[in-house]
């Protein structure tokens, strides 16, 4: 696991030396820890089974850090590496928002690259990073959502196994994977794309079933109550599909209500929809939170969760929802399909398929807006239904939506990725990628520096 990646005379943490243990059927390399660095028991342990020993290992993880969905992501991977009782250190890529210093996690080791916003999906300042893995002596770095693909090659100078939590890809980066030493899919839908790849761990994705549970007293009003979360991209996640058929179920009957919780102004993404949106809002229906609001959230507020998404990566909200004892009504589309049942929710047929503008490798799928007017009319006032509906959505969760369950095995994995050369192919095929996104960006990086500088100097002296 590349224990002496890591000078011993240099200013980082010394790193262990190993020493090989030659076994009939194969040749083992363990290291030479102190008795604090691996777990055992006297009586279980055997120096031929590898399960027997846990590696104390220096794990980076390259991830945005805001509350958004990417971020909850990497939390919830960092949780679990740290109850196994690894070393977790964040690394708050540029290129988007970064969390302020008042950010509710705080028991996390956190470097941020305060570089200004670069045109760069995911950009990252090259001397800061390797500052930071120098520093930390890191051993392994996984990477979340990363779309500029030379800090990968970055890692691979130092030596450092890098691992890609598999979320955005193209028909045209596929292939570009397999420049990552392992991959990680939460899903059947991106296993399937990935699963030739050398070292492709499935581990189905979950929740915090003790954090977002039912037992929270509901707040929801004598109305029944829809909740739905529109999060960051609320054209991705169906709102407008929502509100379309709240408005079609008004015409019909007022005995229901929807909330939906939004970290953008709706009116910006819809402002078609603006004048239903007033209509809905003055009749009572309609009622719009638009505020962060760190977990768990708002799902207490609500019955039913209704998700219409276009597209999702992993759809973290839906087995929140479940987790919480929601029935929930999603788009009979993966991922989303993959968690539910007929037991607890019910999938509105999709009505249309279309590719996205930027390539993305699964198409966005548009649910049926009547079969979802219909679904959510079934629902109104259906007590018994929803009740029993309700106990299997949380028992679901706990049987097969559990991340402390499904990920237990993920740090022992990890111990297994090594380092795969580094040829002269793969750094011209990433290198000419990250061209085709932004021209010739390492060259001109600089120039985007100084320009959004001067750019948010001049803002703040306009203030």
């Amino acid at each position: 696991m590349g224990i002496n990646r890591w000078n011993q005379h240099s200013q980082s943490a010394p790193r262990c030396n190993t020493v090989s243990l030659i076994h009939s059927s194969s040749r083992l390399c363990y290291p030479v820890l102190p008795p604090c660095l691996f777990t055992a028991t006297k009586e279980s342990f055997n120096p031929w089974q590898t399960s027997n020993l846990t590696l104390i290992m220096r794990i980076a993880i390259v991830t945005t850090w805001f509350e958004r969905g990417a971020a909850y992501v990497s939390k919830q991977i960092a949780d679990t590496l740290l109850a196994s009782g690894q070393s977790v250190f964040i690394y708050a890529r540029g290129g988007e928002e970064i969390a302020s210093e008042s950010f509710p996690w705080t028991n996390y080791t956190v470097e941020r690259d305060n570089t200004p916003r670069l045109p760069m999906p995911t950009g990252m300042n090259k001397k800061r990073f390797t500052q930071f893995l120098r520093k930390n002596a890191i051993d392994l770095v996984i990477f979340n959502e990363q779309r500029y693909w030379a800090p990968i090659l970055w890692t691979r100078e130092f030596g450092i196994p890098s691992v890609a939590y598999v979320d955005y890809y193209t028909t045209r980066t596929v292939s570009l994977f397999s420049a990552y030493d392992a991959l990680i899919c939460n899903t059947n839908r991106h296993y399937s794309v990935f699963k030739h790849h050398r070292s492709c761990f499935y581990i189905p994705w979950g929740t915090d079933t003790t954090q977002f549970s039912p037992d929270r007293p509901t707040t929801a009003k004598e109305k029944f109550t829809f909740f739905h979360s529109a999060g960051m991209n609320p054209y991705r996640k169906g709102t407008d599909l929502l509100i379309q058929a709240a408005n079609q179920l008004s015409k019909r009957r007022s005995d229901f209500s929807v909330l939906i919780h939004t970290q953008v102004p709706l009116e910006k993404f819809f402002p078609e929809l603006r004048p239903i949106f007033n209509d809905l809002t003055k009749r009572g229906i309609l009622s719009i939170e638009h505020r962060t609001v760190s977990a768990p959230g708002l799902y207490h507020r609500g019955k039913i969760y209704v998700y219409p998404s276009r597209l999702d990566g992993i759809g973290l909200t839906v087995p929140e929802a479940l987790s919480c004892g929601l029935p929930t009504i999603t788009s009979d589309s993966a991922p989303m399909n993959e968690f539910l049942s007929n037991e607890c929710g019910k999938l509105v047929p999709i009505a249309s398929t279309s590719l996205r503008k930027d390539g993305y490798y699964w198409p966005e799928t548009t649910c049926n807006v009547e079969d979802l007017t219909k679904i959510m009319a079934s629902y109104c006032q259906n007590e018994p239904a929803i009740k029993l509906q309700a106990v299997e959505a949380r028992r679901r969760a706990t049987a097969h939506l559990d991340w402390s369950v499904n990920s237990r095995d993920l740090a022992q994995l990890l111990q297994g990725v090594t380092l795969r050369e580094t040829t002269s192919e793969m750094t011209k095929e990433l290198t000419n990628e990250d061209h085709k996104t932004v021209l010739y960006y390492d060259r001109l990086s600089f120039l985007y520096n100084a320009f959004f500088r001067v750019a948010i100097a001049a803002k703040n002296l306009l203030k």
